[in-house]
């Protein structure tokens, strides 16, 4: 991903349980941009340095567990759309 943004990093990574191709933690906090997030349904740990990373980069990391959209009718189309996107831009 470093190599295709000129080593700027992506403002936006989305990655969900159906992922073909799995990338390390480092990878993904590395490939992040200055204020990036990363979106995950995943659990994970992350080690001190990727963490001294994030805030280096002021990036963020968020948790999106699909059932919480459902419990929330009004944002159940915001999910549907952020989904569809996801899915029909980035190919994996």
């Amino acid at each position: 991903m470093l190599q295709a943004t000129n080593d700027l990093g992506v403002d936006y990574i989305l990655e969900d349980e159906y992922s073909c191709i799995s990338y390390t933690k480092h990878d993904m906090v590395h490939c992040l941009a200055p204020f990036g997030t990363w979106v995950t349904s995943s659990e994970l740990q992350l080690d001190p340095p990727d963490s001294v990373l994030l805030k280096l980069k002021s990036a963020t990391i968020s948790f999106m567990w699909s059932q919480t959209w459902v419990l929330s009718s009004a944002q159940q189309g915001r999910f549907m759309r952020m989904y569809h996107a996801e899915h029909a831009v980035f190919v994996w």
